[in-house]
């Protein structure tokens, strides 16, 4: 008899067999890497929102800086010459000047601001009286100037200030005292200044304020003052002195108190969030939850996609490298001279004002090579994206080219180079003002880079047959025939360059032939007479009528 069989399950038990432990495993497992990548997307997106609102915070305190330096240069301009006619009477026979004759020695814009109802006031070494002339001194006021001003002056003579501005405590008319002290000869000590209503002070301000962007255009495209920041400049008192409208609530602000030279008061500048876009590319980071919800159903098809991207950012992380070696070579000169030098400032190790104003000479040369450097940045990040757009116009070009190689006059004394400009009174072209600003100071700068110290730069613009050409010729080397063409490539630097003592980021004769030809012109290198290198840009001249 033979053993029973045990019965075969029919197909369709077969088929609602639970999976096998594996899938199930790699389902769970699916289920859970996509749960972790979802909940680092939503940390990551959190994080690069908080960093993306850094930025505009440090913008507005980009901006807040910009404003307070306006402030001080505005009041600089305005009372410096005041006080400077002052001077040279703090010792002479005939004392203070009359207010008539102090009115007619300055601009009528400024004596407008400051008007009739002020008071010249003057105190010798040591205190004492007080000589005015002009409005009266109340008794109080008079009183009060007579035993601060010496210990003003004391302040004011053991630091770098020329002049103090001051608000007269407990004043009803709400003046304004600004003073200086003499700080040599037989006056040593003593003290002179104008008393002036504090109305004067908005007035002196307002037209320096609005001028200009308080951010550069390259960052937010060129958008007007009023519709990029509000801005307020406050009185100690907390009166708004000058306001560019309603200062709106915004974590995106900041706020500065000046120098108490300055009179103490602060400045505060708000970015208006639409701004946003403009200053962050894509805006403010939005929520990754619709994303992180895509992902829990599209987790396959992610994962391989991740593992295309992984790549391209191991690639996209190699050129990151390169660029940020080169461009940090190319920085950290001038930011180190720029530390170098302030902190000699702020430490006060400088041994006499030749020494300080050759001190602020070499910062400010720095830093316009900073800005110059940053300007390719921007320009080349622009153009190979393919979102560099130029409106050319018809300009006076001869202009813009003086306007030009007189802002490149610090970088060029920091080696000892002459810039000679042969150009007409008047030349009218069809460009974009800034990018023909930048190509001139692309030229310039790799002149200046690639000749001899003490060199002198040749600089022309001639017009003919409908054209407008540029050249530029140096007393470097000169460049090898065989290599003219390729210096207008990208990241393109010769072989003895870079074996030399210059650095680059091999960008500027790059974006000189990138701008020229998106203004309908060409850019070419051929050698100059006195055996360097000429470099020629070619523009269209302005259409006649």
């Amino acid at each position: 008899m033979s053993a029973a069989r045990p019965p075969i399950p029919p197909e369709s038990s077969r088929a609602s067999r639970p999976p096998s432990r594996f899938v199930f495993a790699a389902l769970v497992a699916t289920l859970g890497l996509a749960g972790v990548l979802g909940a680092n997307v939503l940390i990551t997106a959190r994080y690069h929102r908080s960093v993306a609102e850094g930025v505009l915070r440090d913008y507005a305190g980009f901006a807040a800086g910009e404003l307070e330096n306006r402030v001080q240069t505005a009041l600089a301009q305005r009372l410096f010459p005041m006080l400077s006619f002052l001077g040279p009477r703090r010792a002479g026979s005939r004392g203070l000047p009359s207010v008539e004759e102090l009115g007619a020695n300055m601009d009528s814009t400024v004596w407008r601001a400051v008007g009739r109802g002020i008071t010249l006031v003057r105190q010798a070494p040591g205190g004492g009286p007080l000589e005015t002339r002009g409005e009266p001194l109340g008794g109080a006021t008079s009183e009060l100037l007579a035993d601060s001003l010496q210990a003003r002056a004391r302040a004011l003579l053991s630091s770098q200030a020329y002049f103090t501005l001051f608000w007269l405590p407990g004043d009803p008319a709400g003046r304004v005292a600004v003073f200086t002290a003499a700080r040599d000869g037989d006056a040593a000590g003593t003290v002179y200044g104008v008393l002036m209503p504090g109305s004067a002070i908005p007035t002196m301000l307002a037209p320096a304020l609005g001028r200009y962007p308080l951010l550069p255009p390259s960052l937010t495209g060129g958008t007007r003052l009023d519709s990029a920041v509000s801005y307020r400049v406050r009185a100690p008192n907390g009166r708004a002195m000058v306001e560019s409208g309603a200062v709106p609530a915004t974590p995106f602000a900041a706020a500065r108190r000046l120098d108490p030279m300055w009179g103490g008061l602060e400045v505060e500048v708000a970015l208006r969030e639409a701004l946003a876009g403009r200053l962050l590319i894509g805006g403010l980071p939005r929520s990754r939850l619709p994303l992180v919800l895509a992902l829990l159903a599209l987790t396959t098809v992610l994962v391989a996609t991740a593992a295309v991207q992984l790549g391209r950012e191991r690639d996209l992380a190699r050129l990151r490298e390169e660029f940020v070696a080169a461009a940090s070579h190319e920085l950290r000169t001038p930011l180190a001279q720029i530390r170098l030098f302030t902190e000699t400032l702020r430490l006060g190790r400088v041994r006499s004002e030749t020494e300080r104003e050759r001190s602020l000479e070499i910062i400010e040369q720095e830093t316009r090579r900073l800005a110059h450097l940053v300007e390719n940045l921007l320009y080349g990040s622009r153009a190979g994206r393919g979102a560099l757009v130029l409106t050319p116009e018809t300009l006076d070009l001869a202009a813009v080219l003086r306007d030009a190689v007189e802002g490149f006059g610090p970088i060029a004394a920091s080696r000892r180079a002459t810039v000679a400009v042969a150009a007409p009174q008047r030349l009218q072209g069809r460009a974009d003002a800034d990018a023909f600003r930048q190509i001139v100071l692309n030229l310039l700068d790799n002149a200046v880079k690639y000749g001899p110290s003490g060199q002198t730069i040749q600089v022309a613009l001639t017009a003919g047959d409908g054209r407008i050409r540029l050249t530029v010729d140096d007393q470097g080397p000169g460049i090898p025939a065989g290599e003219r063409a390729r210096i207008f490539e990208r990241f393109v630097r010769l072989d003895r360059d870079r074996e030399g003592r210059e650095s680059g980021t091999g960008l500027g004769l790059a974006l000189v032939s990138d701008l020229a030809r998106l203004q309908g012109g060409r850019a070419w290198a051929e050698a100059a007479a006195s055996g360097g290198a000429r470099l020629v840009v070619e523009l269209p001249a302005a259409p006649e009528g």
